[in-house]
């Protein structure tokens, strides 16, 4: 259902595609009359957000990613860890 009002909407093209491919920022239609920011300054935040949250989320983004057979190995390199240090410290 779509209602008869006007919005400022602030389209940004992802910095990274790989994790979304546009972020759509809804201003507030008192911010811009009341703030007197411009329209550049808006979309430069806008900008920073966006590559904000993609810095934020990169690093597990990739991690999140990894098949399960990559899971698999690491509890494998975890448990096999775990009865050597066991093994070595004699610890029963």
């Amino acid at each position: 259902m779509l209602k008869g009002l006007s919005r400022k909407v602030i389209i940004v093209k992802s910095p990274d595609p790989e994790i979304f491919e546009q972020a759509i920022f809804i201003v507030r239609d008192d911010f811009l009359s009341s703030q007197g920011i411009g329209e550049k300054e808006l979309l430069r935040q806008a900008q920073a957000a966006a590559n904000g949250y993609v810095e934020n989320t990169h690093g597990w983004h990739r991690f999140h990613r990894l098949p399960a057979w990559g899971w698999a190995g690491i509890g494998a390199g975890l448990l096999s860890c775990g009865w050597v240090l066991l093994r070595v410290f004699g610890v029963a």
